[in-house]
C-alpha cells in the first residue's frame, strides 16, 4: 500500500512539473508548516505554484491583478504526510496577493492512505530590491484530517 501511495505521490508531482516547466510562470517554494492542532512535529514543506494565463478572470488593470493558479504542496511529519493540489484564485496590488483554493489531497495518516477534499488560503509578499523576484508567503491548510491542518511559511521564487 505503502509503494502506491509513493508511486502516485511520485506520478502526480512529475506531471505537475512537466507541466509548470513548459511555460515560465511557475513559483517553486520551500518553508515550514506548523501544525495546527498542537500535537506532532513542524514539517518540512514545499511547493509549486503555476499560474494558468489561459483562463477568464485573469485581469491587470490599475496596480491591480487577478489570476487563476495551480498550486501542488507537500509536507510529511511524524510519519503523517499530504500532497494537496489545487485550483487558487489569487488578487492583489503593490506586491501583496492574497489566495483561495481548494482541491483534492493525497494524505497518509496513522490510519493509512486516503484522499479528500483540502482548501487552502493566505497571502504572498513580494520582495522587492533582490537579484532575483523573490517572495515569502504565509498558508493555512484545511486539510480534511485534523492531523494535516496547520500554517506553512515559505520563501521562494517567481520563475
Amino acid at each position: 500500500m505503502r509503494k502506491k501511495y509513493l508511486a502516485k505521490t511520485f506520478a502526480i508531482g512529475l506531471a505537475v512539473a512537466a507541466a509548470a516547466s513548459a511555460s515560465a510562470q511557475f513559483s517553486p517554494r520551500i518553508g515550514l508548516v506548523f501544525p495546527a492542532n498542537g500535537g506532532g512535529s513542524t514539517a518540512l514543506g514545499f511547493g509549486l505554484d503555476y499560474k494558468l494565463s489561459a483562463l477568464p478572470g485573469n485581469v491587470s488593470a490599475g496596480g491591480t491583478a487577478t489570476y487563476w493558479s495551480l498550486v501542488a504542496d507537500y509536507y510529511s511529519h511524524g510519519g503523517f504526510s499530504n500532497l494537496p493540489i489545487d485550483l487558487a484564485f489569487n488578487f492583489g496590488s503593490k506586491g501583496l496577493t492574497f489566495f483561495g483554493a481548494g482541491g483534492i489531497e493525497f494524505e497518509k495518516t496513522g490510519g493509512g492512505t486516503g484522499s479528500g477534499l483540502d482548501l487552502q488560503a493566505g497571502v504572498t509578499y513580494a520582495l522587492s530590491n533582490l537579484p532575483l523576484p523573490a517572495f515569502l508567503q504565509a498558508k493555512y491548510f484545511l486539510s480534511s484530517k485534523s492531523d494535516l491542518r496547520g500554517i506553512g511559511i515559505y520563501a521562494g521564487v517567481k520563475l
